[in-house]
């Protein structure tokens, strides 16, 4: 399900790596799953971030951090409406609203928009600022090793 303008005025280049994350709203949650019919939160963060800004980046939630730490982009940000929020360690990702919510692909629920980042998960891990992540990230082959290694640490996590 499409739900477009669910990012209400926020404005911004990351704004539309949120956009595209909530165009999977609905969508079923499968570790590992190639984003056709189901995604996981590595996944959905990737494709979004590809579709917003046609750069590839890292599906594998440590690789995004340490791409984003490379860019600059890391730990003590604080998140706009469309950057990354790394929870639980750094076994998961969601896509801020800009008001301490989120858009995720969540075991328990498939993509959602939620309320609160910290109500859900807790203690937030870092952050990835996805405008800086993107323009500093050009591999196609961003991360296909660690598929296998973020699929064991996510199903352990859940």
């Amino acid at each position: 399900r499409s739900v477009s303008g669910l990012s209400g005025g926020v404005t911004g280049e990351a704004v539309s790596v949120l956009d595209a994350a909530n165009e999977q709203l609905g969508k079923a949650y499968e570790l590992g799953a190639d984003g056709t019919w189901a995604t996981d939160c590595g996944k959905l963060f990737s494709d979004s971030v590809l579709q917003a800004f046609g750069k590839d980046v890292p599906r594998y939630v440590p690789s995004i951090m340490d791409a984003a730490r490379a860019a600059g982009a890391g730990d003590g940000y604080t998140p706009k409406a469309g950057d990354g929020v790394v929870v639980l360690g750094d076994n998961h990702i969601v896509i801020s609203d800009g008001a301490g919510g989120y858009t995720g692909a969540n075991s328990s629920t498939g993509v959602v928009a939620k309320p609160s980042v910290e109500g859900d998960f807790g203690a937030i891990t870092g952050y990835v600022d996805t405008s800086l992540l993107a323009g500093a990230t050009s591999s196609t082959t961003a991360d296909s090793a660690g598929s296998a290694a973020n699929a064991k640490k996510l199903a352990e996590s859940n």
